[in-house]
Protein backbone atom coordinates (compact mmCIF):
# COMPACT_ATOMS: atom_id res chain seq x y z
CA UNK A 1 0.00 0.00 0.00
CA UNK A 2 1.10 3.50 -0.98
CA UNK A 3 0.33 6.87 -1.28
CA UNK A 4 -2.13 8.26 -3.85
CA UNK A 5 -0.11 10.88 -5.44
CA UNK A 6 1.21 10.62 -9.06
CA UNK A 7 4.83 10.66 -8.20
CA UNK A 8 4.14 7.84 -5.07
CA UNK A 9 2.43 5.73 -7.37
CA UNK A 10 5.09 6.20 -10.63
CA UNK A 11 7.67 5.48 -7.63
CA UNK A 12 5.82 2.26 -6.52
CA UNK A 13 4.90 0.87 -9.39
CA UNK A 14 8.81 1.14 -10.97
CA UNK A 15 9.63 -0.42 -8.23
CA UNK A 16 7.57 -3.06 -8.05
CA UNK A 17 7.84 -4.33 -11.72
CA UNK A 18 11.59 -3.89 -11.25
CA UNK A 19 11.78 -6.36 -8.38
CA UNK A 20 8.75 -8.96 -9.79
CA UNK A 21 10.99 -8.92 -13.46
CA UNK A 22 14.40 -9.57 -10.92
CA UNK A 23 12.22 -12.24 -8.69
CA UNK A 24 9.23 -13.66 -11.66
CA UNK A 25 7.80 -15.90 -8.86
CA UNK A 26 7.17 -13.20 -6.30
CA UNK A 27 3.92 -11.41 -7.19
CA UNK A 28 3.36 -7.42 -6.14
CA UNK A 29 -0.42 -6.44 -5.87
CA UNK A 30 -0.66 -2.38 -5.01
CA UNK A 31 -2.53 -0.73 -3.38
CA UNK A 32 -2.92 3.27 -2.94
CA UNK A 33 -4.11 5.62 -0.02
CA UNK A 34 -5.00 9.10 0.12
CA UNK A 35 -2.81 11.24 2.02
CA UNK A 36 -2.90 13.24 5.07
CA UNK A 37 -5.30 12.27 7.98
CA UNK A 38 -7.14 10.15 6.35
CA UNK A 39 -4.66 8.16 4.61
CA UNK A 40 -3.75 7.81 8.60
CA UNK A 41 -6.89 6.40 9.52
CA UNK A 42 -7.27 3.91 6.03
CA UNK A 43 -4.25 2.77 7.71
CA UNK A 44 -4.79 2.61 11.53
CA UNK A 45 -8.42 1.01 10.86
CA UNK A 46 -6.57 -1.73 8.99
CA UNK A 47 -3.41 -2.67 10.98
CA UNK A 48 -6.31 -2.71 13.95
CA UNK A 49 -8.82 -5.11 12.45
CA UNK A 50 -5.94 -7.23 11.33
CA UNK A 51 -6.90 -6.38 6.85
CA UNK A 52 -3.23 -4.44 6.28
CA UNK A 53 -0.85 -5.08 3.38
CA UNK A 54 2.30 -6.94 4.32
CA UNK A 55 4.42 -4.14 3.09
CA UNK A 56 2.75 -0.71 2.96
CA UNK A 57 4.89 2.62 2.61
CA UNK A 58 4.61 5.07 5.66
CA UNK A 59 5.80 8.59 6.56
CA UNK A 60 7.84 7.18 9.42
CA UNK A 61 7.95 10.39 11.06
CA UNK A 62 4.00 10.37 11.29
CA UNK A 63 1.93 9.21 13.94
CA UNK A 64 4.33 5.85 13.75
CA UNK A 65 3.32 5.30 17.95
CA UNK A 66 -0.63 5.85 17.60
CA UNK A 67 0.10 2.66 15.16
CA UNK A 68 0.67 0.54 18.21
CA UNK A 69 3.64 -0.96 16.47
CA UNK A 70 4.61 -3.61 18.76
CA UNK A 71 1.44 -4.73 18.45
CA UNK A 72 0.30 -4.10 14.56
CA UNK A 73 3.85 -4.08 12.99
CA UNK A 74 5.04 -7.71 13.87
CA UNK A 75 4.31 -11.00 12.08
CA UNK A 76 4.33 -10.65 7.92
CA UNK A 77 2.99 -14.84 7.83
CA UNK A 78 4.13 -16.95 4.75
CA UNK A 79 5.10 -13.73 2.94
CA UNK A 80 7.76 -12.94 5.02
CA UNK A 81 10.45 -13.52 3.35
CA UNK A 82 9.07 -11.93 -0.06
CA UNK A 83 8.59 -8.67 2.09
CA UNK A 84 12.14 -8.79 3.39
CA UNK A 85 13.47 -9.49 -0.35
CA UNK A 86 11.27 -6.50 -1.40
CA UNK A 87 12.69 -3.99 1.15
CA UNK A 88 16.69 -5.26 0.43
CA UNK A 89 15.20 -4.21 -2.93
CA UNK A 90 13.71 -1.01 -2.60
CA UNK A 91 17.21 0.24 -0.21
CA UNK A 92 19.33 -1.22 -2.90
CA UNK A 93 21.04 0.99 -6.13
CA UNK A 94 18.67 -1.47 -7.90
CA UNK A 95 16.00 -0.26 -6.55
CA UNK A 96 17.38 3.48 -7.41
CA UNK A 97 18.27 2.84 -10.36
CA UNK A 98 14.26 1.72 -11.22
CA UNK A 99 12.76 4.63 -9.65
CA UNK A 100 15.63 7.26 -11.62
CA UNK A 101 14.12 5.27 -14.70
CA UNK A 102 10.36 6.27 -13.64
CA UNK A 103 10.51 9.30 -11.90
CA UNK A 104 13.30 12.37 -11.60
CA UNK A 105 14.02 12.74 -8.40
CA UNK A 106 13.06 15.20 -5.96
CA UNK A 107 15.66 15.06 -3.62
CA UNK A 108 19.04 13.18 -2.93
CA UNK A 109 19.91 9.64 -2.38
CA UNK A 110 21.10 8.16 0.89
CA UNK A 111 21.82 4.77 -0.41
CA UNK A 112 25.55 4.16 -1.14
CA UNK A 113 26.67 3.06 -4.44
CA UNK A 114 23.38 5.22 -5.94
CA UNK A 115 24.20 7.82 -7.91
CA UNK A 116 21.97 11.04 -9.05
CA UNK A 117 21.13 11.56 -12.78
CA UNK A 118 22.38 14.22 -14.47
CA UNK A 119 19.21 16.10 -15.11
CA UNK A 120 18.11 16.18 -11.51
CA UNK A 121 16.97 19.20 -10.16
CA UNK A 122 19.70 21.16 -8.71
CA UNK A 123 18.33 21.29 -5.23
CA UNK A 124 19.05 17.69 -4.70
CA UNK A 125 22.75 17.54 -6.37
CA UNK A 126 23.41 20.46 -3.82
CA UNK A 127 21.92 18.26 -1.14
CA UNK A 128 23.63 15.61 -2.15
CA UNK A 129 26.69 16.99 -1.53
CA UNK A 130 26.07 16.96 1.92
CA UNK A 131 24.92 13.75 2.38
CA UNK A 132 28.10 12.21 0.68
CA UNK A 133 30.03 14.60 3.16
CA UNK A 134 28.51 13.20 6.28
CA UNK A 135 27.16 16.70 7.39
CA UNK A 136 23.52 15.89 7.82
CA UNK A 137 21.27 14.68 10.60
CA UNK A 138 17.96 13.47 10.51
CA UNK A 139 15.28 15.67 10.87
CA UNK A 140 13.10 15.98 14.30
CA UNK A 141 10.13 14.37 13.24
CA UNK A 142 12.25 11.26 12.61
CA UNK A 143 13.93 11.63 15.94
CA UNK A 144 10.65 11.87 17.94
CA UNK A 145 9.12 8.41 18.72
CA UNK A 146 5.57 10.75 18.21
CA UNK A 147 3.67 13.18 16.59
CA UNK A 148 0.95 15.03 17.56
CA UNK A 149 -2.56 15.21 15.55
CA UNK A 150 -2.69 18.77 14.72
CA UNK A 151 1.06 18.67 13.42
CA UNK A 152 -0.54 19.21 9.87
CA UNK A 153 -2.44 22.73 10.48
CA UNK A 154 0.03 24.11 13.11
CA UNK A 155 2.76 23.64 10.03
CA UNK A 156 0.15 25.12 7.73
CA UNK A 157 -0.47 27.91 10.15
CA UNK A 158 2.98 28.78 10.38
CA UNK A 159 3.69 28.25 6.54
CA UNK A 160 1.15 30.51 5.63
CA UNK A 161 2.05 33.59 8.24
CA UNK A 162 -0.54 33.06 10.01
CA UNK A 163 1.32 31.97 12.74
CA UNK A 164 4.75 32.41 14.07
CA UNK A 165 7.12 30.11 14.08
CA UNK A 166 7.80 30.09 17.60
CA UNK A 167 4.27 30.36 18.25
CA UNK A 168 3.90 27.13 16.47
CA UNK A 169 6.39 25.53 17.98
CA UNK A 170 4.97 25.86 21.45
CA UNK A 171 1.85 24.57 20.19
CA UNK A 172 3.08 21.20 18.72
CA UNK A 173 4.90 20.84 22.17
CA UNK A 174 1.88 21.35 23.90
CA UNK A 175 -0.39 18.85 20.92
CA UNK A 176 3.12 16.46 21.50
CA UNK A 177 2.23 16.37 25.45
CA UNK A 178 -1.32 15.68 24.99
CA UNK A 179 -1.20 13.38 22.20
CA UNK A 180 1.24 11.35 24.40
CA UNK A 181 -0.73 11.12 27.27
CA UNK A 182 -4.15 9.99 25.41
CA UNK A 183 -1.42 6.91 24.79
CA UNK A 184 -0.53 6.67 28.46
CA UNK A 185 3.62 7.15 27.15
CA UNK A 186 5.45 7.03 30.09
CA UNK A 187 7.40 9.98 30.71
CA UNK A 188 5.39 12.85 30.08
Amino acid sequence: MTGSDQSTVDTSKALANAFMKANPTIKINMEHQLGGSEGDNVVKTRLSTGEMTDVFWYNSGSLLQALNPAQTLVDLTENLDAAKKFLAFVASSAGTEAVTAAVRPAGPYRIKGSKLPDDAIQVAKDLQAYLDKGATSPALEFLSPIKGPSLEQITVAVGSGLTRPAEGAAQYDKDVEKQAKQLGLAGW
